[in-house]
């Protein structure tokens, strides 16, 4: 009964929702060209980024935008998935210097029909000679166009005036080659009384904008990879030189050790990083730094000037940025171009600047936009911050009813008034008269009076000095007087505050933008290679080695080369196509699987009608769900990762077979494999720590007194934290400057033992011990394991050995220990295997390094297979990681009974 009454529920509801979506409004379909563009809107840039393309929308109503702000550098494997998938985006906007990562291996495509079949009617059409070359040149591969350049950064030299005229130097004369910068940096150089760094002069890669090694190779007159992009030049004298010099200023400031030390009591990414707390006095940067100035202290003494370049070398600078491509198998081409067209306009970026520009006022900051790529945007952006939008901002008429114009002459003088709108100084034409005679004027001496009109401007003075008509003759009285005005509040907060409220603090930031817009034209272009991520991670390898003293110079830059040359011709390499036969492949593996599932079934039916029993066919009906996804999405993935294991495949093109070739290279040829390995081996160390901390954290809190369920839950609580905030927190605890527990080890065994404080992620030694120990903090998560294994203890046993005289040191090795076996074989096989995976710490904290002490297993399996493109050597290093941990594990097992102890024993 209950179950019909059941069913005609069901169904009545079944109708009613069919009857509702019957008759219910009808939704409107959206017929507008749905166009997906990734990584436009990211941070606080989206503010300007939407107010184009809200203004492109405007203009064709038939396209909706579908901003996201993934698939930038940092996000490759999405972007893998997504055009291997063959679900690109229509748009991307990529960092310009991958491009030749995704280009080289067919992910976008080629622009040049695109570009050459563009009329010259179009309104927005692209052309070479409107960007800047090296931007230009940066989006092309092999001869071809790949992207449109957008937003761009140039690399300046930076200088704290302030620090300059306390060393006695002129703060408005920056060095001008390396010897000069030399000389002026260890001048600049202070010191506190324990030889560590208060003030830094200058470190080549202390805040490094692009890569800082390939910066002075070219002003050395060096090169990093050939014109065609199949040689690597990294291994040549000029490079050698260039990099000795960079060793040297580590050198003379003590060593790596006390470099290493400055550089953790700094943070170069913060808001208010220590050049602009006065703590370096020179440094290398693009215009982020700029943008951090005007955001956060525009009050601030800088300058910025080309690099300083060897004597004899060339001046050059870095260049980076951001580009538009369509990747390949785009939905709405024709769209997409058309919105590049539009957001590399000048049109649009004037849009951008506004609406920037708004949104910066709103928050009571000083504006600054960045640098374009295309010359046309990026100078009208500039004039734009000139006197005219100055003007514009405010109203004339409050100026002259509150003040007068004298007021505001007399409070910063005429000629810097002049200057600071940038006004003609030698126009004196326009007559008395004619100003009386505008109909502005008489509009104001008939609501002022013209007694009230000359005393409020000192007329009679201002038209004598010919001040006031200057201004009118340069500006027209009209475009003064409808939109100058400047000024309600001169007298009493003067004009630089003025100025401040209006977010234009003085011409400082426009002058500086000018700079960078003027070392365009010094900017060296990068010659696109498909290998680029790897050739970036190599030179600051290279670096660091050099630094660190671990090698020479010469034998850094020659090893670098090697690796780098080596991949080069990987990829390079001409040889006969051997593609991986899927069909074949799929047909074989699926034969078998059936035909494991008939013989499976044929004695399930079997075992069935002997015992007359149908449990087992419910059972296996039942748990078919897991069974199937586990076929398809665990052990389909095991098995093709077996099959690319034996071949080259980069996911955008065919695997193609090639044997044992992954494996030969990754035991004979790769140093990282062993010493990926021997890091993660190396932290194998911490399983036995984990288990004693959390075991002895679990007899602590055994014991029956008040509040033990809050400190269970107190201990427990850092196992939830998830591990990229934990790494974070850690990064902050251990840090050498300021972090809680160097702050107590200087206070004790620094003050009285003269022990130095560990540089924990910051020193190759360290590294890996301070990761033992950020994962002790979470050994509360083991803590519960521990404590179900001690309650499941009989208390018999302790109460005999009681009898029987034994204490508790006794009582905990004779009983405790062997009850806990196997909690402990438990904890250890799955600490093992924890470890060995060990991947967030690496990626979130410190890239790999220092001089790859961190790089662990896991991690340089996704830097090959997501970073470099090598999937199929990932395949093979993710083999061998799991042949180690089966005979770790079997070994385990193997030994197990001759420690492990159970309670039916």
């Amino acid at each position: 009964m209950e179950s019909k009454k059941g069913l005609i529920l069901f169904f009545v509801i079944v109708v009613a929702v069919g009857l509702l979506k019957l008759l219910g409004p009808r939704i409107r379909k959206d017929d507008r060209v749905r166009l997906v563009a990734w990584g436009i809107t990211e941070g606080e840039a989206r503010v300007g980024y939407q107010a184009m393309l809200d203004g492109y929308m405007e203009r064709n109503p038939n396209i909706r935008i579908v901003a996201t702000p993934i698939g930038r550098g940092t996000s490759s494997e999405k972007l893998m998935a997504a055009v291997a998938g063959n679900s690109p985006p229509d748009l991307i906007l990529q960092d310009r210097n991958l491009i030749g990562n995704w280009a080289g291996r067919g992910a976008f495509m080629t622009l040049d029909s695109l570009l050459a079949n563009d009329p010259d009617t179009s309104i927005f059409k692209i052309r070479e000679e409107n960007f800047y070359p090296a931007c230009w040149h940066e989006c092309k591969y092999q001869g071809k166009m790949y992207a449109i350049p957008s937003l761009t950064n140039v690399s300046a030299f930076y200088w704290n005036k302030k620090l300059f005229r306390e060393a006695g130097y002129d703060p408005d004369r920056p060095p001008r080659d390396w010897d000069e910068l030399n000389a002026m940096g260890m001048k600049l150089n202070k010191f506190n009384s324990d030889g560590s760094i208060r003030v830094l002069g200058f470190l080549p890669n202390l805040n490094p904008a692009g890569d800082p090694l390939v910066l002075y190779c070219w002003q050395n007159r060096g090169e990093i990879i050939s014109e065609d992009g199949r040689t690597c030049l990294l291994n040549s004298p000029q490079n050698a030189e260039a990099l000795k010099y960079v060793v040297r200023f580590y050198d003379r400031l003590g060593g790596p050790r006390t470099v290493e030390a400055f550089r953790s009591s700094v943070s170069t990414e913060e808001a208010l990083g220590p050049f602009f707390r006065d703590r370096i006095a020179m440094m290398i940067d693009d215009d982020w730094s700029l943008y951090r100035i005007a955001r956060h202290k525009p009050d601030m003494d800088f300058g910025i000037a080309p690099l300083p370049a060897p004597r004899n070398g060339i001046p050059y600078t870095w260049s980076g940025g951001l580009s538009y491509a369509i990747p390949e198998g785009a939905t709405h081409v024709k769209e997409a171009w058309d919105l590049i067209k539009w957001m590399v306009s000048k049109e649009a970026n004037l849009i951008k600047n506004k609406a920037w520009g708004d949104y910066t006022r709103s928050k009571g900051k000083q504006n600054y936009v960045g640098l374009h790529a295309n010359i046309e945007a990026n100078k009208a952006v500039i004039d734009s911050l000139g006197f005219k939008a100055f003007i514009d901002s405010v109203r004339f008429r409050a100026f002259i009813d509150t003040l007068g114009f004298k007021a505001f002459i007399d409070s910063i003088g005429f000629e810097a008034a002049i200057e600071s709108f940038g006004l003609k100084t030698s126009v004196d034409s326009l007559a008395f008269k004619a100003i009386i005679d505008s109909a502005r004027i008489r509009a104001i001496i008939e609501t002022l009076g013209f007694n009230a009109f000359i005393d409020s401007f000192d007329l009679k003075e201002s038209v004598d000095s010919l001040a006031f008509m200057k201004i009118i003759d340069s500006i027209g009285f009209k475009a003064a007087v409808d939109s100058f005005g400047i000024i309600a509040v001169i007298d009493s907060l003067g004009f630089e505050e003025v100025l401040d409220s209006l977010g234009f603090k003085n011409k400082k930031f426009a002058n500086a933008q000018r700079v960078l817009s003027d070392l365009m034209s010094a900017c060296k272009p990068y010659t696109q290679s498909v290998i680029m991520s790897l050739l970036q991670d190599e030179d600051k390898r290279c670096l660091e080695k050099a630094f660190h003293g671990t090698y020479t110079p010469e034998q850094s830059l020659a090893q670098s080369s090697a690796i780098i040359q080596s991949e080069l011709d990987r990829v390079w390499a001409q040889t006969e196509p051997n593609p991986v036969n899927w069909r074949k492949i799929f047909l074989i593996i699926s034969a078998i699987f059936i035909a494991g599932l008939i013989v499976y079934f044929i004695f399930l039916i079997r075992d069935i009608r002997r015992k007359q029993d149908t449990e087992p066919f419910w059972g296996v009906f039942f748990v078919s769900p897991w069974f199937i996804g586990f076929t398809i999405f665990i052990l389909g993935p095991f098995l093709f990762s077996i099959i690319l294991s034996f071949c080259e495949y980069d996911v955008l093109h065919p695997a193609q077979f090639v044997g044992f070739k992954n494996f030969s290279y990754l035991f004979k040829d790769d140093p990282l494999f062993w010493k990926s390995l021997y890091n993660t081996i190396f932290m194998v160390l911490g399983v036995p720590l984990n288990i004693v901390v959390s075991l002895g954290i679990a007899l602590l809190l055994n014991a029956n007194v008040k509040r033990i369920a809050f400190y269970r839950t107190v201990y427990y609580l850092p196992s939830i934290v998830p591990i990229v905030a934990g790494s974070v927190l850690w990064l902050w605890v251990l840090n050498p400057d300021y972090g809680i527990i160097n702050a107590a080890w200087k206070a004790t065994l620094t003050r009285f033992f003269e022990i130095p404080s560990p540089l924990w992620f910051r020193s190759e030694a360290w590294s890996k011990p301070s990761i033992l120990l950020m994962g002790l903090w979470g050994a509360g998560g083991s803590m519960l394991i521990w404590l179900a294994g001690l309650k499941d203890i009989p208390q018999t046993l302790y109460e005999a050995a009681k009898i029987d005289g034994a204490g508790r040191w006794k009582q905990f090795v004779n009983i405790t220990i062997p009850m806990l076996s196997p909690y402990i074989f438990f904890n250890m096989i799955m600490g093992i295997i924890g470890t060995f995976k060990i991947f967030a710490q690496s990626y979130v904290m410190t890239e790999g390094g220092p001089l790859d002490s961190t790089l662990f297993y896991v991690y340089y399996i996704f830097n090959n297979a997501f970073r470099y493109f090598r999937m199929g050597y990932a395949s093979a290093l993710a083999w061998i990681l799991f042949i180690i941990i089966v005979l770790i594990t079997l070994f385990q097992f193997v030994i197990a009974p001759r420690w492990v102890h159970y309670q039916r024993n």
